[in-house]
């Protein structure tokens, strides 16, 4: 299972690791963030129960250049007209969230739901949008875009 999800961030408010995990924690007690000794600000693990089941990867608008402009070709190509107001968007992209799933014994669905947590906490406390591969764009109104 390879599925990834990116909240673009508008928010000038960068989201820590730890306010995620305690967000984490009070959705269910299972869940733990763990992070990379190397990378501690900037690269994590979710883990649930004693599963991995996403990478995290943190930082500012300048670590992720190459996906945000393959995101705006991407949306250029499929959309059109229709996704100027995402293309701007994209444009005020500080930071970014990146959610890698990682293939943790269920499928994509059901470790979609299970982070829920996570992705309901980001887009509640800070602006910005999401993007999820092989769906489109949101933000916490709803669907902004659908996109391959």
């Amino acid at each position: 299972m390879s599925l990834t999800l990116r909240y673009l961030g508008t928010d000038p408010r960068v989201p820590s690791f730890s306010a995620l995990a305690v967000a984490l924690q009070r959705a269910d007690a299972r869940f733990k963030l763990v992070a990379n000794p190397a990378a501690v600000s900037s690269e994590a693990r979710v883990v649930y129960g004693r599963k991995a089941v996403a990478a995290l990867s943190l930082g500012q608008r300048e670590r992720f250049t190459a996906q945000l402009t393959d995101l705006e070709e991407r949306v250029r190509e499929q959309a059109g007209r229709a996704g100027e107001a995402v293309l701007q968007r994209l444009g005020d992209v500080r930071w970014v969230l990146l959610v890698e799933l990682l293939g943790g014994g269920i499928d994509a669905e059901a470790t979609l739901a299970r982070l829920d947590p996570l992705v309901s906490w980001v887009m509640a406390e800070r602006e910005g949008m999401l993007q999820v591969d092989g769906e489109g764009f949101y933000d916490a109104s709803g669907p902004l875009l659908a996109l391959d």
